[in-house]
């Protein structure tokens, strides 16, 4: 058997329903959220700043982040026109 990666994983997250989205300001391209990993729930959303999530491996390839990327799409309302 072999090890899922990290779109697997957060593929799975979705799956399990281990996201908890808290605020989602489209307006600012905001959103904070918490995910449930193994073991933990960790914060985890975008702001001015760009993609975050405070687990371990602190990166925005982790699958906290990608889990939630794939539910989030944020348009400038201009583009859009």
């Amino acid at each position: 058997m072999s090890r899922e990666n990290v779109h697997e994983k957060a593929i799975r997250y979705l799956a399990e329903g281990r996201i908890r989205i808290r605020l989602c300001n489209e307006h600012d391209a905001e959103i904070d959220a918490d995910v449930r990993g193994l073991g933990a729930v960790y914060s985890t959303g975008r702001n001015a700043d760009g993609w975050h999530c405070d687990c371990p491996a602190r990166t925005i390839d982790c699958a906290h982040v990608i889990a939630l990327r794939i539910v989030t799409a944020f348009e400038p309302r201009d583009a859009i026109r």
